[in-house]
């Protein structure tokens, strides 16, 4: 190099005797490429205030193990006297902490997103149902009630909110049908004539779901119609099911029941605090 080399031509002479790239100088830097190039080529107009790029240049020389103030003497614009410290607050040093501060500050607040992204996902998922596993994909619709039971009466493998409200049905339908049976039993000693069978009286049901629930429903025969966690879309139609019809259903506003093809009014069954119905029917809804 001659004595007229300038900053930038040094610090190109010294880079390739040691055979690094222009690329590896930026990396380390934390610099574009095209200020290095700028910087070798000394071509300050594409780059910052000088105050910067004394700051480059002194970075530059300390990566390559050369002192800095004999090649900022080489333009006289940077000269700084011997022992004179360049300011911190504008060295490449400085540069470089200050854009790790942003990228910490970008990607802190990125994680924070994706953790509040999580938690109210798992809230979602907790506060949907509270329910356990799905049951098996929807089949397609049966033509009675007993050939229905086979999809719709297999319980799934965990209920939450509604298991006091099933336990509750469960226990109606047997104490009806022990009571049934008693009373036969007494008459039979005391000599009388059981009471003459009812005439039975039968409805068909459609049920809808515009929200992930569960359903138990029993017909008159103690059959279970339904017991099972239902899908959003859910659509089965059951004809000639035998009252009285005995209900437990959450998320009962999501619910939609039609008897003999006229839609049925839930609302007055439905628990406003947890969501839930529970009820039954002893004889065929009217019109709305």
């Amino acid at each position: 190099m001659t004595e007229k080399a300038k900053p930038g031509q040094y610090l190109k002479y010294e880079r390739e005797k040691r055979g690094i790239s222009v690329e590896e100088i930026a990396h380390v830097l934390n610099l574009p490429v095209s200020t290095i190039l700028n910087l070798e080529k000394d071509d300050y107009g594409e780059l910052p205030e000088l105050v910067y790029v004394r700051g480059y240049i002194r970075a530059y020389c300390t990566f390559l193990d050369v002192d800095y103030e004999p090649v900022l003497g080489l333009n006289p614009d940077m000269a700084v006297a011997r022992g004179e410290p360049l300011s911190e607050s504008t060295s490449a040093d400085a540069v470089v902490n200050e854009r790790v501060q942003q990228l910490t500050r970008i990607w802190g607040s990125i994680v924070v997103f994706i953790a509040i992204a999580a938690l109210v996902f798992i809230w979602w998922e907790e506060n949907m149902m509270k329910l356990g596993a799905q049951t098996d994909a929807d089949t397609a619709p049966a033509t009675g009630a007993m050939q229905q039971q086979n999809t719709d009466a297999a319980a799934p493998d965990e209920w939450s909110d509604g298991a006091e409200a099933i336990g509750r049905l469960q226990d109606e339908v047997e104490q009806q049908a022990g009571r049934g049976a008693a009373e036969n039993a007494q008459a039979q000693e005391n000599g009388a004539e059981p009471p003459p069978a009812e005439e039975m009286e039968y409805v068909s049901m459609t049920i809808t779901a515009n929200m992930r629930s569960w359903v138990l429903i029993h017909d008159g025969d103690r059959n279970k119609v339904i017991h099972r966690i239902v899908p959003v879309g859910y659509e089965n139609h059951f004809d000639s099911l035998l009252l009285p019809m005995y209900f437990a259903l959450g998320d009962a506003r999501g619910i939609r029941l039609w008897f003999d093809g006229a839609e049925y009014n839930l609302a007055p069954h439905i628990n406003n605090f947890n969501n839930t119905a529970f009820f039954h029917l002893e004889e065929i809804p009217g019109q709305e």
